[in-house]
């Protein structure tokens, strides 16, 4: 059987249900969103996962590890967002770039999405999630949603260059007005 080949990737994969830190192995010049995408998989296939629990803690503590597995395979499916990957090389100028905030069941992503020159969120939406649901977030930042706390108040936790975002399980994306929280602040600084 032919074997394709694969690189070797650090990454951190978040579910609905668990954090894993672990490696990836997209095909040698495929980025991890064009991977992922493909439709001949149903499941992510990694190596060296340490699995955790739900949560943000970067890096997580020893006791917090769950499960520590020299393979494991996740459901494409169950995947909100992955760490880890290559920039997109194609040309910039068939697309724009649109400041976005998506929003998941107990945080949000505040980062800039590259679209379709000219279309608006939800028909970029409509076009993109049923056959390519896996997207690259540049310049994000993680912001934890807290209960009575409005998202311009809320400090980011970590701040990434690139993340491939599943647009298919996020609970709802919009474009930030006249704020930027996550951009403003710097989560490593003092206060």
């Amino acid at each position: 059987m032919f074997k394709a080949q694969v690189d070797y990737l650090e990454g951190r994969v978040h579910t609905v249900d668990y954090r894993i830190y672990c490696a990836l192995h997209p095909t040698v010049g495929v980025g991890v969103a064009e991977h992922m995408n493909r439709n001949d998989r149903a499941v992510l296939p990694v190596t060296d996962a340490m699995v955790y629990g739900k949560g943000f803690q970067h890096p997580p503590g020893f006791e917090e590890l769950g499960s520590s597995l020299s393979f494991m395979v996740i459901p494409k499916d169950r995947i909100l967002w992955i760490k880890g990957g290559y920039f997109d090389k194609k040309d910039a100028h068939q697309y724009e770039v649109k400041r976005v905030i998506i929003f998941f069941a107990d945080h949000f992503l505040l980062g800039d999405l590259r679209m379709t020159k000219d279309s608006r969120i939800s028909d970029y939406l409509n076009s993109v999630i049923a056959q390519r649901p896996f997207h690259r977030l540049y310049n994000a930042s993680l912001g934890v949603l807290a209960e009575g706390e409005p998202v311009t108040k809320i400090k980011p936790l970590e701040r990434f260059d690139l993340l491939t975002v599943n647009l298919a399980n996020i609970t709802g994306m919009g474009e930030p007005q006249g704020f930027d929280p996550l951009r403003l602040e710097d989560p490593d600084a003092e206060t």
